[in-house]
């Protein structure tokens, strides 16, 4: 979850959306603000719509939730756009925490309404009237736990509940909410369900002593039920994010998984009977058996995890729309290809590129087709760049791309060869010649050893003296001198 809500948090148009509904909050008097936060939530909201539709078709996602600080009051919920200005301090202490640290916070908390597992991260965002980089307020993704334990239906033989104390729900939920579900669901003792994967199941075991033990005492225990089925159960103390904070905290509820081993307890009795010997061995066979089933079950949670976050990692560091590096994974690989040079002592070429008169293209005919224009170019710069060049989507029609170990010669030999090869193609219904790009370079030389910033206004300039003189043309940045061409 942490990773989704960092994904949504490095978006640079979501960070500007944000900082201007939290000025026109603060300007029109906090809370849910009036008319120009409204606007801006408003716009926030159709930014985020794509990806929360996703995320929710994909992984089942609970809800985004942008906050503003100090503590937690509500700005904007994907799932719910209608409700906002409400304050949640006392329930949301990932938030509260997120806004007081600025730093990112993940865990089991229960909400006003749902209990969920929420990955919370800071939104920072620069202010264009100071332009400096200024913290917004954290962005939160949640997902509950019966969307993980429907998706382990079926997987392994086992089945699982979480059951959370009465005293954690009441001190969190609204009543109403509370009532109703309590009305659905009821309680078992002390305890209710959150979710099960075999309800009527669970309350039989939980209507024995032993099994209901094993909520108000967590361990490892075989019980046969009156029906003659044995059941080898586990369970063990859930604790909320509060709870990881402080430990003397009381825990929040409790997990519990069982396996039903009445064929192995029948073959087991049987063996008594005939073999005490072999009575043993299958006590201790059914002992590993049972260690493995939950260490499978762990693995393949874990596969799960591992294969969710590797797909948002590759959605936090690369443009949707082009599929290139993002501007946010700049930095890190700008820096990996200066440390680079330095090792071989061999220049590399930042290469700039931005597709002329875009706006207008967008205006003549529309954005859908200059976001197709946009992903026609993506699919050229991966056909046509090296395997160890880089290319990033810099801006809105901006391109930057790294040339590792390449001199001004090279570079002045790609730079032409893309223009031509622009000046060739086709992008959609549009003729070669209606979509022209200007181009500029400069090179980072060891010897110089120039900061990214430096090569970043250095490749600028060279791009914008190629709109300068004409547009559809290559320019070579003016601090190239003859001791950094090769």
């Amino acid at each position: 979850m942490q990773q989704a809500a960092l994904f949504v948090a490095s978006d640079e148009d979501i960070q500007n959306l944000f900082l201007t509904g939290k000025k026109a909050v603060e300007a029109e008097g906090g809370g849910a603000g009036g008319q120009e936060a409204a606007q801006a939530r408003d716009s926030l909201y159709k930014e985020i719509e794509p990806f929360w539709e996703n995320m929710l078709e994909e992984y089942g996602l609970r809800q985004i939730h942008f906050h503003l600080g100090p503590g937690s009051t509500s700005f904007l919920r994907a799932h719910r756009p209608n409700k906002f200005g409400d304050n949640m301090d006392e329930v949301r202490y990932t938030i509260v925490d997120a806004n007081l640290y600025q730093a990112p916070t993940a865990g089991f908390e229960t909400g006003r309404v749902y209990s969920g597992i929420r990955g919370v991260v800071p939104v920072f965002a620069i202010d264009p009237e100071t332009d400096k980089k200024v913290h917004v307020g954290p962005v939160e993704v949640g997902i509950s736990f019966k969307k993980i334990l429907e998706s382990l239906e079926g997987v392994h033989n086992v089945d699982m509940a979480v059951l959370l104390t009465l005293d954690h729900l009441q001190s969190n939920m609204w009543a109403d909410f509370l009532d109703e579900r309590f009305a659905e669901t009821p309680p078992i003792g002390d305890f209710a369900i959150e979710t099960v994967s075999q309800e009527d199941n669970l309350r039989e075991i939980l209507a024995t002593e032993a099994g209901y033990v094993l909520l108000l005492d967590t361990g490892t225990e075989i019980i046969k039920l009156s029906s003659g089925k044995s059941y080898g159960i586990t369970s063990f103390n859930l604790r909320d994010y509060r709870g990881t904070v402080d430990p003397s905290l009381p825990r929040a509820g409790v997990i519990y998984i069982w396996e039903d081993i009445s064929e192995e307890v029948l073959t087991l009795q049987e063996g008594i009977r005939n073999n005490i010997i072999f009575s043993l061995l299958a006590y201790v066979l059914f002992e590993i058996i049972f260690f493995w089933a939950i260490k499978i079950l762990t693995q393949y949670l874990q596969e799960v995890v591992d294969e969710q976050t590797k797909t948002i990692q590759v959605l936090a560091s690369h443009d949707p729309l082009t599929k290139l590096y993002n501007r946010h994974t700049l930095k890190d690989r700008f820096e990996e290809e200066i440390e680079r040079s330095k090792r071989q002592n061999k220049p590399f070429a930042v290469t700039m590129l931005d597709i002329d008169y875009f706006k207008k293209l967008n205006d003549l005919y529309g954005h859908i087709h200059g976001d197709q224009i946009l992903k026609e170019v993506g699919a050229l710069f991966k056909k046509y760049i090296r395997k160890n060049d880089l290319a990033f989507r810099y801006g809105g029609e901006e391109f930057l791309i790294l040339l590792p170990d390449t001199p001004k010669a090279g570079a002045e030999v790609f730079c032409n060869k893309l223009l031509k090869l622009f000046s060739e193609t086709s992008f959609g219904e549009l003729k070669p010649e209606e979509v022209t790009v200007s181009i500029g370079f400069t090179l980072y030389n060891p010897v110089d050893d120039k900061d990214i910033l430096i090569l970043l206004k250095e490749a600028d300039d060279a791009l914008y003296s190629a709109k300068d003189k004409g547009r559809n043309r290559v320019c070579a940045s003016a601090h190239l001198t003859k001791a950094s061409l090769n």
